[in-house]
């Protein structure tokens, strides 16, 4: 009772006051969320871009390993490119070997069995489809 005594007239809020209040901390705390809402989509987008960089990234490193082994050590009479399509190339190349210092070779594995080191002679042929065939190739003996 003092202090109303001493501040004379001072009185608390008004319900109206309350509610127009209620009412700014409201709109304030749905435009916070609402930018905050858009950041995080943001952020979210720019990580996904991110990771699709990084895996063309990869895919251009691997491909270009790839290229440059196109034709090595490939025997005469042997095309160096076979294929280039949309999801596919497909080459000849000496990837593996089985014997010692075969410099033309990517890759030195002693245990590889003799039928995936050598090239293919003219009397064995692959023939590869096109997307209109169905399946993927297959192998003519004659």
């Amino acid at each position: 009772m003092r202090y109303l005594r001493q501040h004379g007239n001072a009185r608390g809020m008004t319900l109206v006051e309350l509610l127009v209040a209620l009412a700014v901390f409201g709109i304030v705390v749905g435009a916070a969320l609402g930018m905050l809402n858009s950041q995080s989509r943001a952020f979210r987008l720019g990580g996904e871009q991110m990771d699709a960089l990084q895996n063309m990234r990869f895919t251009a490193s691997v491909l270009e390993l790839d290229l440059r082994t196109t034709g090595s050590n490939v025997p005469d009479a042997q095309p160096f490119l076979i294929l280039a399509d949309d999801d596919v190339v497909a080459f000849n190349a000496d990837y593996t070997t089985n014997v010692t210092n075969d410099v033309w070779a990517v890759y030195f594995d002693p245990d590889a069995p003799g039928g995936s080191v050598t090239a293919l002679t003219q009397a064995q042929s692959w023939r590869i489809r096109d997307s209109a065939d169905s399946g993927a190739g297959d192998h003519d003996s004659s």
